[in-house]
């Protein structure tokens, strides 16, 4: 096997069939694809983007959103004339919940006894 060169063991070459248009421009990969299907799928499926957003937020996590809840979300709170969207860049709702647990629990109203 010493001085046999490597070349005369080769017999077929799988690129020899691909164009240099092909290798200069790289094909879309399937997880381009599959997203744009998702995508087109989505749209035909739900009225608008916001549509799909809101309803796929109701089906993940917890169970316990109901469709009364969330059109209770929808129509009483973010299409309140007061809801602003700015005002929630920073939200936690930890943090929203703690400043209102330690409010109530320095409320006047509740050392009546």
């Amino acid at each position: 096997m010493e001085g046999i060169l490597l070349s005369s063991f080769i017999q077929y070459d799988p690129d020899a069939f691909i164009s240099a248009e092909d290798l200069h421009h790289p094909h879309t990969s399937t997880i381009m694809v599959k997203q744009v299907q998702k995508e087109q799928l989505e749209s035909s499926l739900y009225t608008n983007k916001s549509a799909v957003l809101i309803v796929d937020w109701q089906n993940t996590r917890s169970p316990a959103k109901s469709n009364v809840e969330v059109n209770h979300l929808i129509h009483n709170i973010i299409l309140h004339p007061d809801f602003q969207l700015d005002q929630l860049r920073s939200f936690n709702a930890a943090q929203e919940n703690q400043r209102a647990d330690l409010a109530e629990a320095e409320s006047p109203l509740l050392n009546t006894f």
